[in-house]
């Protein structure tokens, strides 16, 4: 008749165990969960990137004239450094708009100095215009 009931330290013993189970599938599952997040969201980046790269191709091949600043350094003794990127009709339109160069980045470099200049220029006759 006893062999029909378990003792005290016996059902504790197996709720221990059944809990410890439990609690390490619920870590497992949440472990997977994250992985899986993690590996859409690299999935997802995946496609963006992709899809950004496809549309940088689609615009520098464009008839119309692009130009894209992607970055502007400051060096204290070369002075700024102005990193563009551009495609060819860019270069055809400030070709055809007077610019000239041996080459296309020689084209730019001169499109930047008038640039500069006209920028110069501008918060020159600003800062004129403030103080009066």
């Amino acid at each position: 008749m006893f062999g029909l009931f378990k003792t005290k330290e016996t059902l504790k013993q197996e709720l221990l165990t059944e809990i410890r189970e439990e609690e390490e599938k619920r870590r497992t599952e949440l472990a997977e969960a994250e992985a899986k997040a993690r590996e859409d969201e690299r999935a997802r980046l995946a496609v963006e990137e992709k899809a950004r790269l496809e549309e940088a191709a689609k615009i520098k091949a464009s008839e119309e004239p692009w130009v894209e600043i992607k970055g502007i350094v400051e060096d204290p003794e070369k002075g700024i450094k102005i990193e563009l990127d551009w495609n060819d009709a860019f270069v055809k339109h400030l070709r055809a708009s007077g610019y000239k160069g041996a080459d296309d980045d020689s084209v730019i470099q001169r499109y930047i100095a008038v640039l500069s200049k006209q920028v110069a220029g501008d918060m020159a006759e600003a800062q004129i215009n403030e103080n009066e």
